[in-house]
């Protein structure tokens, strides 16, 4: 592990050319570039966030990784200071690190991809870095930086070195640019997501959204079909007949005569369900679930109404209020008994907002099938889709990979 003192002053980068020119008069000289993705974890309650603590891997040209923590900041004038403490990993470590860091409290806030030009000079035991960052989907910012690896230099002498250093570019007139990138990036989708008007109302979808129940439902699924028909559903058949349609699937497979066409759709949907709900309860133990019904909470506590529209059963849904102990945490919750025609009809989120009380430019909707995603949109919703592989991206709908990146965006730029 190496351990070292970073001091650093970030700006927007306006004059690219006039940087340049300043870099090479001063014997700065172009020592890396490098294509980062650079992933940042928080603590549930957000107080890195809060503190500026940085706690991160990054993805150096797909190559290898680094942990990366950085301790609190300290604000000194117009700098931060930071202990910075490394470890090179191998790429294949990914999964194991991110699962470790999720076993200790601490969980993905958000991604920054950035191309980086890394320009550098070192006077004596001092080493100065200059780095021009373009970050994906935000812009172009300068990053002045010293770094020291000892102990025995004064903080208020360190900073006059790198104060100092960066009079050297005044001219240019850079625009300081006071977030972390993680910040940049999690306010932008923040901004993406926001609805024509202020805020007050997000409606949830639970199947997929909130729970990871739709492989367990395909798994009771395929096992009825295997064992009442000898046939073997895919995930593809699954997904076109049931995400997408909604009850299609036994249609689809009597027409293929895998089943009989004289039997009942109900009774094999209800020995669907009785394998479902052997799986259900052990669902709700998920790491991910119980996190995101966390932030929920959060969510609840600045104020926003929540609500769950789902075609899944109330019986599953009461079941989970239940284990999680949240039975006070939607205002208004659809099920499948509440509506005659389920998803993709708006129905049952026009139901929800006639309860709520609340137009439609005031909320947004988590989906992550093509059918409920239909549906809100049909309710003239600003919806986002919840998905770590869309196919297509639908036309007015956000795409994010991890529901937990969102919600822990929502929670930390909302005002109170």
């Amino acid at each position: 592990m190496s351990k070292r003192v970073e001091i650093e002053q970030k700006f927007y980068c306006n004059d690219y050319n006039g940087l340049l020119n300043i870099l090479n008069k001063n014997g700065l000289k172009k020592c890396s570039e490098k294509y980062e993705s650079d992933e940042y974890f928080t603590d549930i309650d957000s107080v890195y966030i809060k503190n500026r603590t940085c706690l991160r891997i990054r993805n150096v040209d797909n190559k290898y990784l680094e942990l990366t923590f950085k301790g609190k900041s300290k604000e000194l004038s117009n700098n931060y200071l930071k202990v910075e403490n490394n470890i090179n990993l191998d790429i294949s470590s990914y999964d194991s690190i991110v699962g470790l860091l999720f076993s200790l409290g601490y969980f993905s806030y958000t991604i920054v991809n950035k191309k980086r030009i890394t320009y550098t000079k070192k006077i004596d035991d001092l080493e100065y870095n200059v780095m021009i960052d373009k970050i994906e989907n935000v812009g172009n910012f300068v990053e002045f930086e010293l770094l020291y690896y000892k102990d025995e230099k004064d903080i208020d002498y360190l900073q006059k070195k790198l104060n100092d250093f960066v009079k050297i570019f005044e001219t240019l007139k850079f625009e300081s640019a006071n977030l972390p990138y993680r910040d940049f990036v999690a306010n932008k989708t923040y901004i993406s997501i926001l609805p024509q008007n202020k805020l007050s109302t997000i409606l949830f979808d639970l199947d997929g959204t909130l729970i990871n129940s739709e492989k367990k439902f395909f798994e009771s699924f395929r096992y009825v079909i295997s064992s009442k028909y000898d046939y073997n559903i895919t995930y593809k058949e699954y997904e076109t007949n049931e995400l997408n349609q909604n009850a299609n699937l036994i249609n689809t497979l009597k027409s293929k005569k895998i089943i009989d066409k004289n039997e009942l759709n109900d009774n094999i949907m209800n020995e669907v369900y009785l394998e479902y709900e052997k799986k259900f309860s052990d669902l709700l133990d998920e790491n991910e679930v119980i996190l995101n019904f966390e932030l929920l909470k959060q969510l609840k506590d600045k104020g926003l109404k929540l609500a769950l529209v789902s075609t899944s059963r109330r019986k599953f849904i009461d079941m989970l209020l239940k284990k999680l102990n949240i039975e006070n945490l939607f205002e208004v919750i659809i099920a499948r008994e509440d509506v005659q025609n389920l998803k993709p009809s708006p129905d049952a989120y026009n139901m929800a907002l006639n309860l709520l009380n609340v137009t439609s430019d005031c909320c947004i909707a988590f989906e992550d099938s093509q059918r409920g995603i239909v549906a809100s949109i049909g309710a003239n919703i600003k919806t986002i889709q919840v998905s770590d592989f869309a196919n297509k991206k639908t036309d007015g709908v956000e795409i994010c990979e991890k529901l937990s990146r969102i919600l822990l965006s929502i929670i930390n730029f909302t005002a109170e």
